[in-house]
């Protein structure tokens, strides 16, 4: 079953790469994942403020499947919810991951 849900996402991934093969101008899309940061800091970073409000995307609202940090890390980089990660709190967290082999099956070595 986990490989055919693989293999759906990986479908549905060259599906939409097909639709836009011959758009030269392709936006990149980067995550940037911080770990422990409040809103109010972002006044102390104004460089990284003003390039990302002015030539990227900004959201005011977020949503994460769980509020524990190694959970919701591991929801990311696998595209599912958290129960499905088997990665349920936060120690052993890498250790646990790696162990498991999820980072061989994660979404950055999908793409």
């Amino acid at each position: 079953m986990k490989k055919i849900k693989t293999l759906l996402v990986l479908l549905l991934i060259f599906s939409l790469l097909a639709c836009n093969i011959n758009n030269k101008n392709q936006p990149n899309i980067i995550i940037i994942l911080t770990d422990d940061m409040d809103s109010k800091l972002m006044p102390y970073m104004p460089k990284t403020n003003q390039l990302i409000g002015e030539q990227g995307a900004t959201f005011t609202n977020y949503f994460i499947t769980t509020p524990i940090c190694c959970p919701s890390r591991a929801s990311m980089l696998r595209g599912q919810y958290a129960h499905n990660t088997d990665i349920l709190e936060n120690t052993p967290g890498f250790t646990r991951f790696f162990k498991l082999e999820e980072e061989k099956d994660a979404l950055p070595v999908w793409l």
